[in-house]
């Protein structure tokens, strides 16, 4: 027990006083007071237990604490002025036990409760009882008339001293000679004794628990005495006997244990050890009985010929009578009056320093342990050994009182049958004379635990659960049975007929079964028993007696018919007694009860009877009509049963609600058709609600079983109202009729049955005859009826015996997990599933409190309380054991809250770390919820469903972690296969981070093991390693500091004066907490000026101090200004600048060099800081608050828990951190800002909104890009990447006109807005205002746009220095705008950066639209950009690590541990590298960890980063935010779904690859219309973009996945994602953007000279990063063209000679020429981007193939890419390079396309590019003339070609376009100039093995899909030979590619132009 309370301690003090002390005690107490609660004669242990109890009571408890601190007044320990902490180390450093003991009380009962709590956990650290031991052998022994010796000689010696002494020396001598022998032999013996009371006391403290025990069960415990007190009167000689008697019962003891413990193999060993056990226990006997012999003690001794209870009044308590409710063997059975037995019960439980608890250990007083009564066997029982398997029953053991003169129970007890009684016969105890003393007569049950003793010993007991269920188990575990029952049955249908009142359905239907399933019941008895049918006939008729007449509807007639049959002999008295009960059976004609019988005499009116029923049925219907528990179905059916017109029962209802009697034969035809049986129920159940089942149908069968037993007792009370109405006495003439009858012949039965009763039991082995025990029920059975009729209890005085449904559960109470909460008919019905046996645990002997604790360890409360209510017999045990229950119930009511809460984070957990779909996560929650819901008592069933939840999550993280380990280690095959890594030397890095990897996944962090996967993945993909560690690794100002606090403050505590410590750090010397090596000399002079003035300021609050001040702490250039002042403060406000160093925005750049500093003097605390904060209204404006003085550790504490609750951000520096900020080797301002907050609050990270400076991370290349002129002219992005921020973070670093460098950025969102209000030509407007702003053009400057370029370049002239950089942010409406005027505003904003050089630069940024457009044909910036555009994605490793961990650490958090670092990484796989997600989660992140932390270093760990992610609001706002970026577009929102879609039941964390074809054929499934016209380039840009975006990433063999799992969680649930993508299948497709991807560049001198490649194309293919570019296309789609085109882009600005283009020499083409060629080109061209051009047709196929050359290739240049230069080989196929390729089968082409960086089809010309032809070059561009050149053309460049020749040949007379055509189509219709056979090679169709096969076979069946191809090649045997589909397939993939075959919506089609010439030449041939 631990102490808590003053109640508790007072129990351990007590405990820890000596038998002297508590003897002395408590007479003072009885003296002083007149208490007299304890008996005359108490022992120390009854004195103890009064001293606690007076002590206790609110009363007397005052007067005993004072008694106590009267006696320890000497001792007044001086504790003033001590800490709490000094008083806990003086008291524990006590060696003397009795000063400890007593200081404690001392401080407990004169301090307050603080210093109470430190007595508490002093006391609990130490053991009274080792304490009282202590002190006890420190005490004189007692000894009677002492002689004062001391007292004596101080008299003699001052006798003589005043010359009084007088006698002779001689013999004054030989006296004191005498003495001094008698005194040495004194010594002698006093030292004997001391060691003799100590090894007694050592004895005694041996007897443990386990000791006790095993003499409680020999019954001998009683008879002990353990009082040290009792046996130190004796004299040393016999203490030492004693002693050794004691020593020798241990030991005993102990082998009687070791016995019992023994498993015995064989008959033999178990008799051996049942004679060593007996000898065992006579031993002890002897030696208890010696022991009360020596101490002549007036205790109850150990006789030597008998054993027996004392009987004096002091020895038996009172205990209530419970003859009445005795079942099951509790208390008085029917065959037993309660006059003959001696009843003892159980102890009250003790304290648990009461070493003696439960052992007699007093004088005069012989005490019980926990035994009740129990009936006498009807049996002479032979004394004999008793055996250790013995069943023992805790609450029956017999004390049998010996007749003194014959040595025999004189007379047997009556059998009790309410206030009858029947005589029994007499029954001997016989006396085993030949051992030392009378062996009683154990229960049966202990001398053997066979099921035959078991069955009849709980027979013969009326307790006939207990053979019931002892059967069904042999049943259950007998496999001859087959699911019989073999007896069972008959003590089900006993205990029915002995405990039953039969008015509920529920055990009528258990009998009627019963009687169905044995309808000859006689018989069957017989043939199992095999004994006679005459008594087994006896039996069974006894057993239907009473459902005869109670019950007639159960058929137990059948069973009386039955018994009658089979009994022999007409002169049988049972036959007689038989047959008159049936006649008059069948002539009541209906069912009565005890009821019945006793309205006879009731004493209440018939009326109130029937009102009372009335009343029931209102409160039933009322608690009906409007239940809303249970099942909802059961209660519908329930409220129109009560409410329905159309219901059964109305008619009733209304004549019992009216009590009118006289129509009594509605409601009994009511009940008689729906309630009278549970059949009858259940069929209208089912006629009500057909689909009513499980469950809900047996919720509902109770409440109308309920419903039927009103109406029954109505019925009953309405007919005796009809019978005492009518003056009718037919029931009273039929109930006298039978008494009559059973007065005639049962006297005769009942004494012949006793007499055969008692010749049976004669018989030795009668325990094992059946007869005995059938003879017996069948006698008690009929007892009971006959007692019904003959004397009727009244009302008052009702028969309450156990209900048989209790009875029936009692024997289970002992089962681990008792089925007691099942309803009876299933308990009777279902198959046995038990944990234990149930006969071995009754042989266990547990006593009731061994099984309450059992059941409560098990938090199983309902078993525990039936227990209580049920097994224990006494009121104060079950009070005491109620209360117990009710504390464990809310212990674990707590502990369940706690498991129910864990068990809901792991699943969530779970389903954020993908182990867990979302169907599994909604499974697992509706188990929660329903484990939640679940309103039971058996609260170890929510333990166990929680458990189960928790190891099926368990199950499937496990096989997440295998798949994801499996990743693991086919990377490592995959690396070690390609080789690559590591020669290139990284393959340590990614060893490094694949076992970092695989040691999260073994720890179960899977979100860390991605991302290490990650890593490794990128240095795989792109041949670079991630920085994935900070760059700063300093900046842990705080944990410095508060790890160095104490030693900064006792500098000033050990008195040293601040002036000298400040001089000694000004020449570098070290202290303490303060280490100066580390700072430059330099430095020691400000050290000293800045904290001299600190001193100085105390008393003169100057400015000129305030100043020095200020710099020292870091800030530049402060200029104070005093706003307000007083004696105790002094504020002001300072401008002064952070600079860019102040690691937080708040004390940096949201301050403007404006900041508010506020000086406090005398050390105010907390409270007067923030009256002043408020009363200069700095709250909300950061203070920094000059704390002049010392803040000790505890006002830190405060001023932090200050800050946090009033959300308060100030900076507060005091003299310490002063100090400290001495020891910094650079600036100190980072150290002052952190320190200065951290002990407060302070938010370092905005989610929106301006990001400031402290917190802008990642981008530092990007902006190197932007401010370099050659650098990139595009930033694009998704929503809340950092756009803005990082076009703020350049005008903010770099806008510097004192250099003439002018960044200008402008938001333009509003420009070319769709309103039309704002026009794009208002950016000059911008660019002008700003310029005139900053003095670079004066305010003259002309509005103009073409004036104010020459003033612009005019200016450039004149200093030729200066640099503009204009930021352009928000451009998509812009774009949209200047697109559809051809780009006229970015055409001169590009002109301008070229006539200056680049040195005026224009940046345009907006959303992923902005590259479309800035790629179109016509945009300014595509021919003279040497840089790709800029990307803002997610950020880079290092970049976000940096954003979390420096922040963090500013304001406190500890973040340089391995913990800390793996929840970074966890952090970052939660917000997939978004920084503004990074941002908001870092925040929540804070608030988590303040509110467990109250002061730094802070901690955080990979719990608390899945704690925030787990909260709700967190994931909506990244949900919220990630949708922002896939909205963009939604063939996005659609791409990424449909690959989550796809996978969502892999369970590998989304770590599915797919190719693009198939992430293509995903999206045209869902969205047909979204994708069905989208070119797979264009499809690709769309993938690229994803990535862009940081959504998806590509590995390096050009397949695709997410990016992460958490993509998924922000996505929504599977249902949201299925029904958005549902949604968007039903909109029209996008518009698409044209200008980037379908217009052709202008590569000539004229419009007319265009790229066969689109914009988007040459794009993809010259992207600035080393690669491999293919290009698919033949002469008729313009592949001859593609040089030129690469040969313009790199020449388009011959002054910019950064791209080079190349072509390979022809004579290289193997693989091992062109790879050297590349390496050479590389090494050579420094700093340069080379477009390296090849023809297929050159490249040697023999040496390797093409898919091969081309894979090799594309991995070597990847690994290229960390060079500041690039090279991209390009390499065109035509048809019959195409055709190979595809045909090759050792490197699959699809793989090698998904690897390389473009691929690339030439494709025809659509609609929109004719019409920017025509518009370009002038010529009319109707939608009619576009239409006719597209029919007549196709859009084949080849046939487009034929069109403009003719129109520029008819230039001059401007022809219409549509002629031009004409002419073509009729040149085409005659084949002039063989146009038509030159058009047809040209696509390249003879290149192809079959392809004019092919043709045919598609223009004959119209169309056909990829998926049919191989069925129509099959079909066509006269065009392809069998086994020819590779090759088929390789022509079609050829075709389609050459523009041939083009997709259509059903599949692949003949393009019509090719398809119409084709059929021309075959026409004209």
């Amino acid at each position: 027990m631990k102490i808590r309370s003053f109640n508790q301690f007072i129990e351990w003090y007590v405990a820890a006083l000596t038998d002297r002390e508590i003897d002395q005690s408590y007479k003072d107490l009885v003296s002083k007071f007149k208490w007299t609660d304890s008996p005359s004669k108490p022992a120390i242990a009854e004195k103890k237990k009064a001293i606690i109890g007076w002590w206790k009571n609110k009363t007397r408890g005052l007067m005993v604490s004072e008694y106590f601190k009267e006696k320890l007044k000497h001792n007044q320990w001086d504790f003033e002025g001590n800490t709490r902490d000094e008083i806990r180390n003086r008291v524990e450093q006590e060696p003397i036990d009795l000063d400890f003991r007593n200081m404690l009380f001392y401080l407990c009962t004169n301090n307050d409760q603080y210093t109470q709590k430190i007595v508490f956990e002093l006391a609990n650290n130490r053991d009274p009882m080792q304490i009282r031991t202590s002190i006890q052998e420190n005490e004189p022994s007692p000894k009677r008339n002492a002689v004062n010796i001391p007292g004596t000689f101080k008299r003699i010696i001052k006798a003589i001293a005043e010359g009084q002494f007088q006698g002779d020396f001689d013999e004054i001598d030989a006296l004191l000679s005498e003495f001094t022998i008698k005194w040495e032999q004194h010594k002698d013996d006093f030292g004997k004794r001391k060691q003799a009371e100590a090894k007694m006391i050592t004895i005694l403290n041996m007897f443990t628990e386990e000791v006790i025990g095993t003499l409680r069960y020999l019954k001998l415990d009683s008879h002990l005495i353990l009082d040290a007190q009792v046996y130190m009167t004796t004299d040393e000689k016999l203490m030492e006997q004693i002693t050794e008697s004691l020593h020798t019962i241990i030991i005993n003891c102990e082998k009687y244990e070791e016995i019992r413990s023994r498993k015995h193999v064989s008959a033999e060993e178990e008799d051996k050890a049942n004679q060593d056990r007996n000898s065992i226990r006579q031993e002890i006997t002897r030696l208890i009985g010696s022991l009360a012999d020596y101490t002549q003690a007036t205790t109850e001794s150990v006789k030597e010929d008998t054993v027996h209870l004392d009987e004096s009044p002091e020895s038996v308590r009172e205990v209530p009578d419970t003859s009445e409710t005795d079942q099951g063997g509790m208390g008085f059975g029917p065959e037993m009056g309660k006059e003959d037995i001696e009843r003892a019960t159980p102890e009250p439980l003790t304290s648990e320093y009461d070493e003696n608890a439960g052992i007699q250990s007093q004088l005069g007083k012989t005490e019980v342990d926990n035994v009740t009564a129990e009936p006498l066997r009807d049996t002479t029982v032979i004394c004999q050994e008793e055996s250790e398997d013995a069943f023992l029953n805790d609450f029956n053991d017999n004390f049998l009182k010996e007749d003194k003169d014959n040595g025999t129970i004189s007379e047997m007890p009556e059998i009790s049958t309410g206030s009858d009684t029947f005589s029994s016969p007499p029954v001997e105890m016989i006396i085993d004379k030949t051992t030392e003393r009378a062996q009683v007569v154990e229960p049966i049950y202990e001398t053997s635990c066979s099921y035959t003793s078991l069955i009849s010993q709980g027979v013969l007991e009326g307790d006939l659960s207990t053979p019931y269920w002892l059967c069904r188990e042999v049943e259950n575990a007998t496999q001859e049975t087959n699911g019989k029952r073999i007896l069972s049955w008959v003590f089900l249908a006993a205990l029915l007929a002995q405990s039953s009142e039969w008015t509920d359905i529920e055990e009528k239907d258990i009998l009627f079964g019963l009687c169905e399933q044995y309808p000859e019941p006689v018989k069957i008895l017989a043939s199992l028993l095999g004994e006679s049918e005459n008594i087994t006939a006896y039996l069974m008729g006894a057993i239907s007696l009473r459902p005869v007449f109670y019950a007639p509807e159960t058929s137990a007639l059948t069973w009386l018919d039955d018994a009658i049959k089979h009994i022999k002999s007409q002169d049988d008295l049972w036959l007689q007694f038989f047959m008159p009960l049936k006649k008059a059976s069948s002539s009541y004609g209906t069912a009565m009860n005890q009821r019945s019988l006793r309205g006879l005499n009731w004493s209440q009116s018939w009326k109130q009877r029937s009102e009372e029923q009335v009343a029931n049925i209102r409160d039933w219907k009322q608690r009906f009509r409007n239940h809303r528990r249970g099942y909802p179905r059961a209660s519908i059916v329930l409220k129109n049963l009560i409410d329905s017109d159309q219901s059964p029962f109305q008619d009733a209802f209304q004549v019992i609600e009216n009590n009118e009697i006289k129509d009594i034969h509605k409601v009994r035809n009511v009940y008689d058709e729906f309630l009278s049986d549970g059949r009858k129920i259940s069929k209208l159940i089912r006629d009500t609600d057909e689909e009513m089942y499980g469950k809900a149908a047996q919720q509902l069968s109770r409440h109308l079983s309920e419903l039927g037993s009103y109406f029954h007792d109505w019925i009953e009370s309405a007919s005796f109202g009809i019978a005492s109405i009518d003056g009718e006495s037919w029931f009273d003439r039929q109930v006298e009729e039978i008494r009559h009858n059973l007065q005639k012949i049962w006297p005769q039965l009942e004494q012949n049955t006793r007499r055969k009763l008692q010749l049976l039991n004669d018989d030795d082995n009668h325990i094992e005859n059946a007869q005995f025990w059938m003879l017996n029920l069948a006698f008690r059975l009929t007892s009971i009826f006959v007692a019904d009729f003959l004397k009727p209890h009244s009302m008052e005085n009702d028969l309450h015996v156990l209900d048989w449904k209790d009875a029936l559960r009692m024997p289970l109470l002992i089962l681990p997990h008792p089925p007691i909460e099942d309803d009876t008919k299933s308990l009777v019905t279902k198959a046995i599933e038990w944990e234990q046996s149930l006969s071995d645990l009754m042989c266990e002997n547990s006593k009731p409190m061994e099984v309450f604790l059992k059941h409560l360890d098990r938090y199983d409360f309902l078993a525990a309380e039936n227990v209580i209510q049920k097994l224990m017999p006494e009121e104060m045990l079950r009070t005491q054991c109620q209360k117990e229950l009710r504390v464990k119930e809310y212990e674990v009511q707590q502990r369940l809250r706690d498991d129910i809460r864990e068990t809901r984070n792991i699943l969530e957990q779970a389903t954020i770390d993908h182990v867990l779909s979302e169907e599994d996560r909604s499974n697992f929650n509706v188990e929660l919820l329903t484990v939640e819901s679940l309103d039971t008592k058996r609260q170890y069933l929510q333990f166990d469903a929680l458990k189960k939840i928790r190891d099926d999550i368990d199950e499937k993280r496990a096989k997440r972690q295998e798949s994801l380990g499996i990743n693991i280690e086919v990377l490592v095959d995959e690396i070690k296969s390609k080789g690559g890594v590591s020669e290139l030397g990284y393959w340590e890095k990614v060893e490094e981070f694949l076992t970092k990897a695989q040691e999260a996944l073994n720890n179960g962090k899977l979100p860390v093991a991605d991302e290490y996967l990650h890593f490794a993945e990128q240095i795989i993909d792109t041949g670079t390693v991630p920085e994935i560690v900070s760059s700063k690794s300093d900046g842990h100002y705080v944990r410095e500091f508060a790890a160095n606090f104490t030693d900064i403050m006792r500098l000033f505590r050990d008195q040293q004066k601040p002036t000298e410590i400040i001089n000694d750090l000004s020449r570098g010397k070290s202290y303490p907490g303060l280490n100066m090596k580390r700072v430059p000399g330099a430095r020691y002079e400000e050290i000293k000026e800045g904290l001299m003035s600190w001193l100085r300021m105390k008393s003169n609050a100057s400015q000129v101090h305030l100043v020095k001040i200020l710099k020292y702490m870091g800030f530049q250039h402060p200029e104070p200004e005093l706003v307000r002042s007083d004696n105790k403060s002094t504020h002001y406000t300072v401008r002064m600048s952070a600079g860019s160093i102040s690691p937080l925005a708040d004390f940096g750049s949201q301050r403007n060099n404006q900041y508010d500093v506020l000086a406090v003097y005398d050390r105010p605390n907390e409270d007067t800081i923030a009256q002043l904060i408020q009363e200069y209204k700095l709250a909300g404006r950061f203070p920094i608050i000059l704390f002049l003085g010392r803040m000790t550790s505890n006002q830190r504490q405060e001023w932090s828990l200050f800050c946090k609750i009033q959300r308060l951000t100030a900076m507060m520096v005091d003299e310490l951190l002063m100090y400290y900020l001495a020891t910094q080797r650079e600036s100190r301002l980072p150290a002052a800002v952190s320190c200065g907050v951290a002990w407060g609050y302070a938010m370092p990270y905005r989610s929106f909104g301006l990001i400031p400076p402290e917190i802008f991370r990642g981008r530092e290349d990007m902006i190197s890009e932007l401010i370099s002129p050659q650098g990139s002219c595009i930033v694009y992005g998704g929503r809340q990447l950092g756009k803005s921020a990082l076009l703020h973070t350049v005008q903010r670093q770099y806008h510097t006109p004192d250099r003439d460098f002018y960044v200008i950025y402008d938001d333009i969102r509003n420009l070319g807005d769709p309103q039309g209000i704002h026009q794009t030509a208002e950016v000059w407007s911008i660019l002008r205002e700003r310029l005139i702003g900053h003095g670079v053009l004066n305010k003259k400057a002309s509005d103009d746009q073409a004036k104010l370029v020459e003033q612009v370049v005019d200016a450039f002239q004149m200093k030729p220095q200066m640099r503009i950089l204009l930021l352009l942010d928000e451009a998509d409406n812009f774009l949209s705008k200047d697109a559809a005027n051809n780009f006229e505003v970015l055409h001169g904003l590009r002109r301008l950066m070229d006539r200056t050089d680049r040195r005026f630069k224009a940046v345009v940024c907006g959303l992923h639209s902005v590259q479309r457009y800035c790629s179109g044909e016509n945009h300014p910036f595509a021919q003279m950009m040497s840089a790709d555009p800029l990307v803002v994605g997610p950020l880079s490793p290092k970049g976000a690590l940096s954003l979390i961990s420096e922040p963090l650490t500013a304001i406190g958090f500890d973040m340089q541990d391995s913990e800390a670092y793996n929840a970074m990484l966890q952090i970052l796989s939660y917000t997939n590298y978004h920084p503004a997600l990074i941002q908001h989660f870092c925040s929540e992140l804070i608030k988590l960890v303040r509110k467990s932390h109250e002061i730094p270093p802070y901690k955080i760990s990979i719990a608390d980063v899945e704690a925030v992610y787990r909260k709700k609001e967190v994931r909506s706002f990244m949900r919220e935010r990630f949708n922002w970026t896939i909205d963009l577009d939604p063939r996005y929102t659609v791409m990424v779904y449909t690959m989550v879609q796809e996978q969502l039941y892999d369970h590998d964390g989304y770590r599915r690859e797919f190719t693009p074809m198939d992430i293509m054929k995903l999206a045209t499934q869902s969205w047909p219309e979204g994708f069905k016209k989208l070119p797979p380039e264009e499809f690709k840009s769309l993938l690229k973009e994803l990535m862009g975006l940081g959504v998806l990433v590509q590995r390096d063999n050009g397949n695709y996945r997410l990016r992460n799992g958490n993509v998924v969680r922000a996505l929504g649930s599977e249902q949201e994602i299925a029904d958005r993508i549902e949604d968007l299948a039903s909109q029209p497709p996008p518009p698409r953007h044209t200008d980037a991807h379908n217009l052709r560049l202008v590569i000539g001198d004229t419009v007319e000279q265009r790229s066969p490649l689109t914009v988007k194309q040459a794009g993809d293919l010259t992207t600035m990063q080393s690669g491999v570019g293919i290009v698919f296309g033949s002469k008729a789609l313009g592949v001859s063209g593609v040089p030129a085109t690469l040969k313009y882009i790199a020449g388009s600005r011959p002054e910019d000679s950064s791209i080079v283009y190349e072509t390979i020499p022809p004579e290289m083409v193997t693989y091992r020429q062109i790879r050297d060629r590349i390496d050479t080109l590389l090494k050579r061209r420094l700093k340069r981007k080379i477009i390296l051009y090849s023809q297929a047709d050159q490249l040697d196929s023999r040496d390797m193939p093409l898919t091969d050359f081309m894979f090799q290739m594309s991995y070597h240049l990847k690994q290229q890419r960390k060079r500041p230069f690039s090279l991209k080989w390009i390499t065109a196929f035509d048809a019959k390079m195409a055709y190979e390729w595809f045909i090759d089968e050792k490197t699959g082409w699809q793989q090698v396309e998904n690897q390389v960086d473009a691929v690339v089809t030439l494709s025809r010309w659509d609609e929109e590019m004719i019409k920017r032809f025509l518009s370009d070059a002038e010529i009319p561009n109707t939608q009619q003339i576009i239409e006719r050149i597209m029919k007549v053309t196709g859009g084949w460049p080849f046939l487009l070609s034929e069109v403009w020749k003719s129109i520029r040949r008819n230039r001059d007379t401007r022809p219409d376009p549509r002629t031009a055509a004409d002419q073509l189509d009729q040149r085409m219709e005659q084949n002039h100039e063989d146009i038509l056979n030159r058009f047809v090679s040209a696509t390249g169709i003879y290149d192809v093995p079959g392809g004019h096969e092919l043709i045919q076979v598609f223009n004959k069946l119209d169309y056909i899909s990829w998926d049919d191809l191989q069925d129509a090649i099959a079909l066509q045997p006269e065009n392809f030979e069998p086994g020819s589909y590779s090759q088929a397939e390789a022509g079609a993939r050829t075709l389609n590619r050459m523009g041939i075959l083009v997709d259509d919506m059903k599949g692949l089609i003949v393009e019509p132009v090719f398809l119409g010439a084709v059929n021309r030449i075959e026409k004209l041939a």
